[in-house]
């Protein structure tokens, strides 16, 4: 049955995450979880900031392992897309 269908575009756990972090980052800017402009819980919600750039890097990082060619790969548009989800995570951290 599976030929009958499309293959996936993106893999279910990928689309979950990618999914949380959008409505994360709404949520955020939203005013139900702001007091007087003071995020709620921001530990939190670094935490799972932490937790999704970790991921894609790890991910984009296997990615990178596994092609043939490294140049190439990493000055594809979407994959400088991919770069740019995560490398503010570690360019605040620094």
């Amino acid at each position: 049955m599976f030929p009958l269908l499309p293959p996936p575009a993106l893999p279910p756990a990928r689309s979950a995450i990618i999914l949380c972090s959008i409505t994360a980052l709404v949520v955020q800017t939203s005013w139900p979880f702001r007091v007087h402009n003071v995020l709620l819980y921001p530990e939190q919600w670094y935490v799972w900031e932490a937790f999704s750039s970790i991921t894609f890097t790890l991910e984009y990082g296997l990615r990178w392992c596994t092609c043939d060619d490294k140049l190439d790969f990493t000055f594809q548009p979407l994959n400088m897309v991919d770069i740019l989800t995560f490398a503010p995570f570690y360019v605040e951290a620094l």
